[in-house]
């Protein structure tokens, strides 16, 4: 993972911003934030089953999950959002995207409270991925 430089560096502030132009700001999220990086028009995104499990398990923790996408016009339906509450974002700011450059969808981010990254997977995630990731996000929530 020190692809991204995870560990001490805190994150640029995660300021997205919605397909109408309004920005969102994450920033002191308790106890973190998952950026899920996924599109309506990607197949592996539709077809990743471990994602439903896992964001149900962060969202129990009180994780705030934002899914980042490709490109505007590629939101998922309302009925189709996994998990449904979860609000997508279309643009993010340059200085957060030259941190983290994204290629592949899906590819999920995990941040702790203090917008440190502490785990990434490129594509779609296994039952592996989920126990790795709930470690990660609970072994840096307290810190």
């Amino acid at each position: 993972m020190d692809d991204y430089g995870t560990g001490t560096d805190p994150a640029p502030t995660f300021v997205g911003y919605r397909e109408d132009g309004k920005p969102v700001t994450y920033s002191g999220v308790e106890p973190g934030l998952a950026v899920w990086y996924a599109s309506r028009a990607c197949p592996y995104c539709e077809r990743d089953l471990e994602w439903d499990r896992l964001s149900s398990k962060l969202q129990e923790q009180g994780v705030r999950i934002v899914i980042l996408l490709p490109a505007a016009g590629l939101s998922f339906l309302p009925e189709k959002t996994r998990p449904r509450t979860t609000e997508q974002v279309a643009f993010v700011d340059g200085a957060w995207l030259r941190r983290y450059p994204l290629s592949v969808t899906p590819t999920l981010l995990l941040f702790d409270r203090h917008q440190r990254l502490v785990w990434h997977k490129w594509g779609s995630l296994t039952a592996e991925d989920t126990g790795a990731a709930l470690n990660a996000i609970a072994g840096r929530a307290h810190r």
